[in-house]
This record gives structure tokens, sequence and C-alpha cells, in this order.
């Protein structure tokens, strides 16, 4: 049987009430037995009823969904620059995105960036930051990066690139 609970965060008010309060908006969690395997891990919602209809799901088909895994770094820059290279874009552009992306892979695999899905806003602000020019060419790098996105939807189900490089954009402008 398998028990969903809120684990609060350090800042949360109710977290002395324990895992049975559920009206705070901390992360749910499951926990138990599914299929004679021990589960604990974070079902990635804040929503108890998606949470308990996902668990519901799991228990009634004996073993639990896998979610799709998140598309790497490297692999979305090659197939973006794949891509730009089959539309016929001419070489001095297909050079920009090159240094963007050889820039956007360096930053990921130092700060142990395995999949797009991981960049948040403060993680585009950072790779922004680690650029010697700041003004245009900031700017003009992230609306490449944003194209990528947009263009591609890399990874449907987590928008959270997009939305991290559109929040860090408007920061430039």
């Amino acid at each position: 049987m398998l028990t969903i609970y809120r684990r609060h965060r350090k800042t949360c008010k109710q977290r002395h009430d324990g895992r049975s309060y559920r009206r705070c908006f901390c992360p749910i969690w499951v926990d138990g037995l599914l299929s004679g395997l021990e589960i604990r891990k974070s079902l990635k919602t804040r929503d108890w009823q998606a949470a308990h209809d996902l668990v519901r799901r799991w228990e009634a088909e004996g073993k639990r969904e896998e979610r799709p895994k998140p598309i790497g770094v490297k692999d979305a820059c090659d197939k973006f620059v794949s891509d730009a290279e089959a539309r016929g874009l001419r070489e001095p552009t297909l050079y920009k995105y090159r240094l963007l992306f050889r820039q956007l892979q360096d930053f990921a695999s130092v700060y142990g960036l395995a999949s797009v899905v991981d960049f948040d806003v403060d993680w585009v602000r950072r790779f922004r930051a680690s650029w010697p020019n700041k003004n245009i060419a900031a700017r003009k790098k992230l609306e490449r990066i944003l194209s990528l996105c947009a263009r591609k939807r890399l990874d449907p189900n987590e928008p959270s690139l997009l939305a991290a490089f559109q929040g860090a954009l408007w920061e430039v402008q």
C-alpha cells in the first residue's frame, strides 16, 4: 500500500504538524510498497488530487509509470544545429549557434546540469552572468535559445527551460 504525504520545506510554517498536514503547498511524496518493492520518492507535483490519482493508478496497475527521460543539453544543441543546417542557414549564423551551444554545454557540464529541464530561472541568470559581454550580445543569445525552445519544443511535458529563459530575457532588456 502506498501513502502520499507532504514533505514540508524548512520554511513551511506547518512543518511541526508533520506529514499528516495537507493544506500547504510543499511537494508531495509517496511512501510504501508496490509489487513488493519499496518506494519513497517525490511525485513532482503539489496538487493533492493529481498525486492521489497517480498513486491509485499505480496501485491498480501494480506498477509505477516512469516519465520519459528528459533530453540532454548536448542532444538538444546537436538537434538544433542539425535542423539549422537542414534549413540552409548561412555559415555565420551556424557559427553563432555553435558558439552559443558550446558555451551552454560547457556551463552545463561545469555545474552538473545534464538535461534542459534542469535549467530554471536561477541557472539561466548564472549562465547569462558568465558571459563577458552582457549587453546586446547577451540579449541576442537568449533570443536564440528562446527560438530553440519555442520551435523544437524540446520537452513538451516540462516548459521550465522556456519560462526560465523568457524570465531572464526580460531582465536584460
